[in-house]
C-alpha cells in the first residue's frame, strides 16, 4: 500500500458515517512547524472561557509518538483507547460495506472527526498530514473553517508536492477557504519570495483574506548550565521570555515565557498570534472571540504548552547517573539546520561557554526519495557559523534503524551502514567522527522494542562511562536523539518503561 492523495473516497463515505463534521475548525500546514503551532494554538484556547465555562478543545496531530490515541486530544488530553477502537471500527465497516477503499490516515482523520463530533468540541485545531490541497484533512466544509494557516515551508515529500518551493506551497496553501482568513507564517530568507507568490496567488484564486503573522520579540536568551557531578548535573533551558502586541486584544503588550526551544520557535509563535489576531476579527460567530480570548488567556497559554519530541529534554539514566538527551524529529534539510543551530546556541550559551563538549548523535532517517541522507545530514556535522565552528565540540553518532509505524508499510528506514557511509562521504578523512551501528541485522516489527536504540544509547553512555577529559579539562557529555519522528517514538517507548520501572 502506498500513499494515494485524493479527498473522493472521503466525501464517498462521509454521508453514510453515523455523523456529519459540523466543529468550528482551525486548520494548519506547513513543512516545518505546523505542530507547534496547534499545540499553541490549542494550549491558548484551552485557557479560554465562555460563560464561566472553558471551551473544548479538539486537536489532530500526526503521526502518533507512542500510541495511536495521542493523535486525538479533547481538552489536551488524549482520547481513550476504548473510544478510538469502538469510533475506529465504526468507520472500518462503513469503509468495507461502500466499497470506498480508504488509507490508513483517510481512516484515521475520519475516526479523529467523529470523535471530536461526539464530544461535541467548541473548536478543533486540525493540523494536516502532508501537503494540504489533497490530504485528508482538507474535505472538511468550508462552512467548518474559521482560520486557515501555513507555516515555514521547505523542500520535503517532493515525490508527491512537487519539487520547488513554489510548487510545495502552492499544494499548502490549497487549505485556503473563500472568505475566511488565511494567516502565512514568517518564511526563511531564502523561500520567502516563493511561497509569498505561491501563497497569494492561492488567496486570490480562492477568495480568501491573507492575514500577517503578529511580530513576536525574545526578551534575553535562553540559558543552559552544565555543571560536574553524577546527579542533578544539568539543568536544561526554560525558554526565552517573550513579547507582542495584538491591538484588537490589549493595549498591553503579550509578555510570556515560551517553553519551546529554539529560535524557530518564535516563528511558531508569532504565526499562532496570527491565528489568534484572525480568530478576533471575526464577526457572526457562535462564539464572540473578543470576549473570551484575553491578554492573561494568550500568557497562559504560552506558557503551559507542551510539545513532545521537538527539541525535548530528558535525562536518560545509565550507571547511576543522568545524562541529558535532547531529543527532536529533525528529518529534513531545514530542520537539521535548525536542530545544529540550537546545539551549537545552548553550547555557547554565557552560563557554560568555554567548557569541553562531547555530543553523540543517535540518528534515524525514513527511506524517502528524492531527499537523499546526506540532504538531511549535513547541517547536522557543520558548525552553523564562524562563531560555533571555534566550540570546544566533539562529535560522535551512532545509526541506527526504528520500529515501523502501525499501518504504515510504505514506511522504511535507510539502513543504518548507509547512514554511516554518507558521512563519510560529507566529511574529510580526519573530519570523520567516531561511529557506532548495529553489528547484526536487525528486522524490528510493529510494537517492538528497539533494542538498536538502546544498544546505541548504552554505546553513547559508555564513551564517558569513566569520566573523559580533552587536555586535561573535564568533558561534558550530550546526546541527542534525532532524524526521524519514529525514532523519537522509540526513545520515548524506551524512557516511559523506564519510568515505570523506577515508579
Amino acid at each position: 500500500m502506498s500513499i494515494n492523495l485524493s479527498l473522493s473516497r472521503l466525501h464517498q463515505l462521509l454521508p453514510h458515517l453515523p455523523l456529519q463534521y459540523t466543529r468550528p475548525t482551525i486548520h494548519i500546514a506547513g513543512t516545518n512547524g505546523k505542530g507547534s503551532v496547534s499545540a499553541l494554538v490549542s494550549s491558548i484556547l484551552a485557557e479560554c472561557s465562555s460563560s464561566s465555562t472553558r471551551l473544548s478543545i479538539g486537536r489532530f496531530n500526526s503521526p502518533d509518538l507512542v500510541h495511536i490515541t495521542e493523535c486525538m486530544l479533547v481538552n489536551q488530553q488524549p482520547i481513550s483507547v476504548a473510544s478510538y477502537e469502538a469510533t475506529r471500527a465504526v468507520v472500518l465497516q462503513a469503509d468495507q460495506q461502500y466499497g470506498t477503499k480508504l488509507t490508513p490516515f483517510e481512516v484515521l482523520t475520519l475516526t479523529a472527526l467523529q470523535l471530536f463530533e461526539q464530544a461535541a468540541v467548541d473548536i478543533v485545531v486540525m493540523e494536516v498530514g502532508m501537503g494540504g490541497r489533497l490530504d485528508a484533512t482538507n474535505f472538511i466544509p468550508t462552512e467548518c473553517i474559521l482560520v486557515s494557516a501555513l507555516t515555514a515551508v521547505d523542500l520535503d515529500h517532493q515525490g508527491f508536492l512537487g519539487n520547488t518551493v513554489e510548487a510545495i506551497a502552492t499544494e499548502k496553501a490549497g487549505i485556503a477557504r473563500r472568505g475566511k482568513p488565511f494567516v502565512l507564517g514568517p518564511q526563511s530568507a531564502n523561500n520567502r519570495d516563493a511561497v509569498e507568490k505561491a501563497v497569494k496567488s492561492r488567496v486570490e484564486e480562492v477568495g480568501a483574506r491573507l492575514c500577517e503573522p503578529v511580530k513576536v520579540e525574545a526578551i534575553g536568551k535562553e540559558d543552559a548550565e552544565f555543571t560536574s557531578g553524577d546527579t542533578g548535573n544539568f539543568r536544561p533551558p526554560k525558554g526565552p521570555t517573550t513579547q507582542a502586541f495584538i491591538a484588537a486584544l490589549s493595549s498591553t503588550p503579550i509578555h510570556a515565557v515560551l517553553p519551546l526551544h529554539g529560535a524557530h520557535q518564535l516563528d511558531n509563535l508569532s504565526t499562532s498570534l496570527g491565528i489568534v489576531q484572525a480568530l478576533l476579527s471575526l464577526d457572526d460567530l457562535f462564539l464572540d472571540f473578543r470576549k473570551v480570548i484575553t491578554l492573561d488567556t494568550v500568557e497562559r497559554g504560552i506558557a503551559n504548552v507542551r510539545w513532545r519530541g521537538r527539541l525535548s529534554w530528558h535525562e536518560y539514566p545509565a550507571s547511576g547517573r543522568q545524562v541529558p538527551v535532547l531529543v527532536d524529529g529533525a528529518h529534513n534539510p531545514a530542520s537539521s539546520r535548525t536542530l545544529r543551530a540550537y546545539i551549537d546556541s545552548v553550547l555557547s550559551s554565557s552560563s557554560i561557554k568555554g567548557k569541553r563538549f562531547h555530543v553523540t548523535y543517535i540518528l534515524a532517517l525514513s527511506h524517502s526519495p528524492p531527499k537523499t541522507p546526506r540532504d538531511a545530514l549535513e547541517s547536522l556535522f557543520t558548525p552553523t557559523s564562524d562563531t560555533t565552528s571555534s566550540l570546544p565540540l566533539s562529535i560522535s553518532a551512532a545509526f541506527v534503524p526504528f520500529t515501523p509505524p502501525t499501518n504504515m508499510p510504505w514506511v522504511k528506514p535507510v539502513p543504518p551502514a548507509q547512514l554511516a557511509l554518507s558521512v563519510q562521504e560529507l566529511l574529510s578523512s580526519e573530519l570523520v567522527p567516531r561511529t557506532w551501528t548495529p553489528t547484526r541485522d536487525v528486522v524490528l516489527g510493529e510494537g517492538e522494542e528497539n533494542v538498536c536504540l538502546k544498544e546505541a544509547l548504552d554505546w553513547a553512555v559508555g564513551l564517558h562511562k569513566n569520566g573523559s577529559s580533552w587536555d586535561g579539562e573535564e568533558v561534558q557529555e550530550l546526546i541527542v536523539v534525532a532524524g526521524s519522528l519514529y525514532l523519537v517514538a522509540d526513545f520515548y517507548r524506551l524512557l516511559d518503561g523506564f519510568d515505570a520501572v523506577s515508579s
